[in-house]
């Protein structure tokens, strides 16, 4: 994964679906930054697929999800994807997990979500619209090996010193 300075970051993302149905898939952006943020002109891409963020505006240090059903269209492939958040022509962020995801479980339909204090993916219980809570949660990676895809460029001006960012 790359991340460029930016507000905005996916921190959650339920490629599985849920216990309910496959295509419940969603995935969640984070707002790293101190000030709300508007996802105008935001999108995330993978194949041939473009979600369109929407007009939105994400609270400072807040969450907003986006779900297949209702805000976009286009299957993510539970073998993985190369996911890119782009914001206009910037890219933003890029998870280069087409050769399988890093977190999440198809059975448990437990979500692939960011730990910013382990600076990993983790397969952890859905936080849709809320923080990732370690302390409640018994999570484990789904690699042993860390995977060689995922690499942090640099982290926003606003979180330098603090435990890096996907």
């Amino acid at each position: 994964m790359i991340l460029v300075a930016g507000a905005l970051i996916l921190s959650e993302i339920a490629w599985m679906g849920d216990a309910s149905s496959a295509n419940n898939e969603w995935f969640e952006v984070q707002n790293v930054s101190a000030e709300p943020v508007s996802v105008m002109g935001f999108t995330l891409n993978w194949d041939s697929y473009k979600a369109v963020l929407g007009t939105s505006t994400i609270p400072a240090a807040g969450y907003k999800t986006f779900f297949r059903t209702k805000d976009y269209s286009g299957a993510l492939g539970n073998d993985g994807e190369a996911l890119t958040l782009k914001n206009g022509s910037t890219t933003v962020q890029t998870i280069d997990a087409a050769k399988g995801w890093p977190a999440g479980d198809n059975v448990t339909k437990r979500t692939m979500q960011w730990d910013s204090n382990a600076a990993t993916w983790v397969t952890a219980t859905a936080t849709p619209n809320a923080a990732f809570q370690i302390q409640n949660e018994k999570f484990q990676m789904k690699n042993e090996v860390p995977n060689p895809n995922v690499q942090i460029v640099s982290a926003p001006s606003s979180h330098v010193g603090s435990a890096p960012l996907p």
